[in-house]
């Protein structure tokens, strides 16, 4: 008898010295946990404030675009044919690179030559959903006012002069990779200017 209370003792003790080495375990590891997290970088605690956050950069968007309409030409110019403006866009955010043509035939009147150029221009824009109110400015290759004063065929070799052209436009975008717009666009030059309105239509990735 007394040794199954000695044995009964024994057992009991160690299944103590075996708890009581599992809490120490386990409040050495809570320790340890919470020290290292009152010593993490004083810039990461704010970071879990929110402080640090930052908005992840806004998509790249890239459309191809074409549109005709009517247009002016100064110096008495009465353009036969319709304006014809290509377009092909990076757009970033509110801002944009913008490659642009343009051209209408017939500028200076039945028979005449036309009128083209070819630039690139900055654009900012508005984006509010399905629409989209943007304009650009420019730099802008302009040919074909050179042919209004050329007394001799030969003079007019589409030398040309540079001009400064902007748009503003108003686009709806139905879905995001479809848009249609009604555009208002000009170039200025030393030479005389033109320009015109009309819709414009968009493909690509446009929001």
């Amino acid at each position: 008898m007394r040794g199954d209370s000695s044995s009964t003792g024994s057992n009991t003790a160690e299944r103590m010295r075996t708890g009581g080495l599992g809490l120490l375990v386990i409040l050495v590891t809570l320790a340890l946990s919470a020290s290292g997290a009152t010593a993490q970088d004083p810039v990461d605690e704010m970071d879990t404030m929110g402080l640090f956050d930052q908005d992840p950069a806004p998509p790249i968007m890239v459309w191809g675009s074409y549109g005709v309409g009517s247009a002016f030409v100064t110096d008495g110019g009465d353009p036969q044919d319709a304006p014809q403006v290509a377009r092909f866009t990076l757009e970033r955010g509110s801002s944009s690179l913008i490659v642009h043509y343009a051209t209408v035939g017939q500028a200076f009147g039945p028979g005449s030559d036309e009128v083209n150029e070819i630039g690139a221009l900055y654009g900012r824009a508005l984006n509010r959903g399905v629409w989209k109110l943007w304009g650009g400015v420019g730099l802008a290759r302009l040919s074909g006012f050179e042919c209004i004063e050329a007394d001799d065929p030969l003079d007019c070799d589409g030398s040309g002069t540079f001009g400064f052209p902007a748009f503003l436009e108003f686009m709806v975008r139905p879905l995001p990779f479809v848009g249609i717009g009604a555009q208002a666009f000009t170039t200025v030059s030393p030479d005389g200017s033109w320009g015109g309105f009309g819709l414009i239509g968009h493909v690509g990735r446009l929001r």
